[in-house]
């Protein structure tokens, strides 16, 4: 009786792309033929993994470790744009068996952040001038020359605040002068 590990399969990843700059990445792998040993009550692979040509770490769906395997790609590999190659390989076993298959992951060019509008910042936050960037959806705050970078999405600003504080008022609220009246008013 021979022993021999299968040729894999690589239908795709998920996700199968990213931007040029993104930090450590979790990735999907669906396929078949990815393959194991058994350490206690775990799964440790014996399927290489590798992006790039550069082996990262994989583990095994612990539901489906043979057709599925979850990958983390380190940040360092993300910087340059272009399509890269995951593969994935099983060794042979005394020579017989094993095999390679990819698929190819594509690192996104970011553009340059265009400024593209100045928004009021929150009180309690530093009260600098920020550049919205559509591209990320982020903002840039500088603070005693540090510039950082916020996520819009989580940002929860009520401009009308100041209106409820002020009986009538025109103040700067999304880079535009903002007229309140009664009507804003809580």
């Amino acid at each position: 009786m021979t022993i021999t590990n299968p040729k894999p399969t690589l239908s795709n990843l998920f996700p199968s792309a990213a931007d040029q700059g993104s930090p450590t990445l979790t990735m999907l792998l669906n396929g078949d033929g990815f393959v194991g040993t058994i350490a206690g009550a775990q799964i440790l692979p014996t399927t290489v993994v590798k992006f790039n040509n550069v082996p990262v770490a994989a583990v095994p769906n612990q539901l489906h470790p043979m057709d599925q395997m979850v990958i983390t790609i380190p940040s360092a590999l993300l910087v340059g744009a272009g399509v890269f190659t995951v593969s994935v390989e099983n060794p042979a076993i005394n020579g017989a068996g094993g095999g390679t298959a990819s698929a190819t992951f594509t690192v996104r060019t970011l553009n340059a952040i265009l400024p593209t509008k100045v928004v009021a910042i929150p009180e309690g936050q530093p009260d600098h001038v920020a550049m919205v960037g559509h591209r990320l959806g982020a903002v840039a705050v500088s603070n005693q020359g540090v510039v950082r970078l916020l996520d819009l999405s989580r940002l929860n600003f009520d401009h009308h605040a100041r209106c409820r504080r002020r009986a009538r008022s025109t103040h700067r609220a999304g880079g535009a002068a903002h007229r309140c009246d009664r009507r804003h008013r809580r």
